[in-house]
């Protein structure tokens, strides 16, 4: 599993939204190959976490995510953050906590 932080300029929010970022499970391959030299291209900083089979078979995807998140986040220090949570509505305020 790999999952990736990435951050922007505030002055560039608008070219992302420019771009129609989405779930890239929702999106065609040539798209992603297309929308990341874009986001490349906009980026203040890209830091990808991946974590090996073994862990994923003896430990929780969720705790996993979080791990990412966080180291995420210290990599990167942005000033706000936008997370994709691997939960439903009523699930944010634990996960935030």
């Amino acid at each position: 599993m790999v999952v990736g932080a990435f951050a922007i300029r505030p002055e560039d929010l608008p070219k992302l939204l420019a771009l129609g970022v989405k779930d890239s499970k929702l999106l065609a391959r040539k798209r992603r190959s297309e929308l990341a030299l874009a986001l490349a291209e906009i980026s203040a900083g890209i830091h990808l976490i991946e974590f090996p089979p073994e862990r994923l078979d003896r430990e929780n995807l969720n705790d996993l995510e979080l791990e990412a998140f966080a180291e995420g986040i210290r990599t990167l220090k942005p000033t706000s953050v936008f997370i994709d949570a691997p939960v439903g509505p009523r699930g944010i305020p634990r996960f935030r906590d």
